[in-house]
């Protein structure tokens, strides 16, 4: 790993973030083959991550406003999927299906910590869910759907299981909205193509 650092910093000007280390000693040569932060200890959380960097406030307070912004759009599609009476108390319980993922699963302590791409990854896959549901209810949402996945893959290719999930639904059961999909999703493919 530090050789990979080392080379990697010898030619690109760009952060580095690299790891895991369980020692002292490790962080150390790794802060001393230029990475920019790293994280420390076996297994997940944010916990284990190191600060080197002068930015790493501004990461904190971006990724929040990205898991808050999650948040909501999660509380939109409960909303929508909830089928409870009368109003008040659909939007208790959406309120509590947010609260829900933005403190239960690794959003809050894991997505809201550092510049990872987990956090705007959720947040295009939650988009692309609510407009998949406000497409298949008749609203504009399929060009909607598109972006959101185009630009979900741009940030975190995983994401490509999703478009592949999302992709069979629209062929299958809207076949005459996939060329909307498709344009929608071009412009974050056009751009992927070119910055990288």
């Amino acid at each position: 790993v530090v050789a990979t650092v080392k080379e990697i910093k010898r030619r690109h000007s760009i952060e580095v973030i690299a790891g895991n280390v369980a020692t002292k000693e490790g962080a150390r040569d790794l802060v001393e083959a230029g990475a920019d932060g790293g994280k420390s200890g076996i297994g997940p959380g944010s916990i284990g991550l190191l600060r080197t960097g002068h930015d790493w406030d501004i990461q904190v307070l971006s990724m929040s406003a990205v898991v808050a912004a999650t948040t909501v759009v999660v509380y939109r599609i409960a909303l929508r999927v909830l089928r409870l009476d009368p109003a008040t108390r659909r939007r208790r319980w959406a309120a509590g299906v947010a609260f829900a993922f933005a403190f239960t699963t690794p959003a809050w302590s894991t997505a809201s910590r550092s510049m990872w791409e987990h956090g705007p990854s959720m947040l295009c896959l939650s988009i692309a869910l609510l407009c998949a549901l406000r497409a298949e209810g008749g609203e504009p949402g399929w060009s909607g759907l598109g972006l959101a996945l185009g630009a979900a893959y741009a940030m975190r290719p995983t994401d490509a299981l999703a478009i592949v999930v999302f992709g069979v639904w629209v062929l299958r059961c809207h076949r005459r909205h996939a060329l909307r999909v498709i344009l929608g999703g071009l412009p974050p493919a056009a751009i992927l193509l070119v910055v990288d």
